[in-house]
């Protein structure tokens, strides 16, 4: 007995290995008795043109994080609409992981037998104006700047993408030197009130950021509250040193110059214009920014254990 589900394909996911694997999945789908029925996106505007139409219970994606985060955004507008399902063939699956289907295999188990709950999403306003949504996390300073960076620098010469981490070394020396970073920052986050310079920030509803780094082990999708960590200014040397440090130890490692916060709303304000990155995609620079929890906003189907 076969399950016939709607799968939206991005495949330009993971630098376009996700297009290529296409086979592999359909094995895998096939093997999980789901009869699926691809409908392929060439752009962001349409794979959410896509998501709009799609019916069914259940809604799978195969893609990366932000391909995951453009499908919830418009599902979470329709009461009706199915629930969503992760077929992860991206660069990080961040977000796939924080629900322990970041294994494309088992993934395919959970879309054909899995349970629906109710999850978490962000929201992102700059003054009175909704300027995004997200649901992994939300990033400022080193991460997103460099990020920046590279997006334009492959955006000229595609070519340059097999040496993408010598480009986020060179991006970050860039940034440190022209004094992009650190950034002088002021965050309210709940009862906690920061003021001052920072490396970077990142604030997210899951524990894990940049491809399976546990930066914040202690954040629930499903709580409600969004998990901040901070990073105070360092050397290039010394921010590799912390990364490196938490990959090995573990998020919850006590490491000088760390800070943690948790609130349903962060507030930040800044003197100067800050780049803003959300689930991979940069959204442009701001002095205001106000992240918000959409509580239970989106039908996920998870691991039915």
């Amino acid at each position: 007995m076969f399950n016939r589900i709607s799968i939206l394909f991005n495949p330009s996911s993971a630098k376009g290995k996700a297009g290529r694997s296409q086979f592999i999945l359909q094995k895998m789908l096939w093997r999980h008795g789901i009869d699926a029925e691809f409908h392929f996106s060439h752009s962001a505007e349409h794979l959410a043109e896509l998501a709009q139409h799609v019916s069914g219970d259940r809604l799978a994606v195969a893609g990366g994080d932000s391909s995951f985060t453009l499908v919830a955004n418009v599902l979470r507008q329709n009461p009706s609409a199915p629930a969503l399902a992760l077929l992860p063939m991206g660069s990080c699956n961040d977000i796939a992981r924080a629900f322990a289907m970041d294994d494309l295999d088992q993934a395919c188990a959970v879309l054909a037998g899995g349970r629906v709950q109710a999850v978490d999403l962000g929201e992102i306003r700059s003054g009175d104006q909704v300027i995004g949504h997200f649901w992994g996390q939300v990033s400022l300073g080193l991460g997103a700047v460099v990020n920046r960076e590279i997006e334009t620098w492959l955006n000229q010469r595609p070519w340059l993408a097999g040496v993408r981490g010598l480009l986020g070394v060179q991006a970050a020396r860039r940034a440190l030197n022209r004094g992009e970073i650190p950034l002088e920052l002021s965050v309210h986050a709940g009862m906690e009130i920061w003021q001052g310079k920072t490396s970077m920030v990142v604030c997210s509803h899951i524990p894990h950021y940049a491809g399976g780094l546990s930066l914040l082990p202690q954040a629930d999708p499903c709580d409600g509250q969004l998990d901040l960590f901070w990073l105070d200014p360092c050397s290039l040397p010394g921010m590799i040193g912390h990364f490196r440090a938490l990959r090995r130890l573990g998020g919850n490692a006590p490491l000088t110059g760390v800070h943690r916060a948790r609130a349903a709303i962060i507030d930040f304000q800044a003197s100067q214009p800050f780049v803003l990155q959300a689930d991979g995609e940069i959204l442009g620079a701001f002095q205001t920014v106000t992240l918000s929890t959409l509580a239970g906003a989106l039908r996920l189907v998870v691991p039915s254990g």
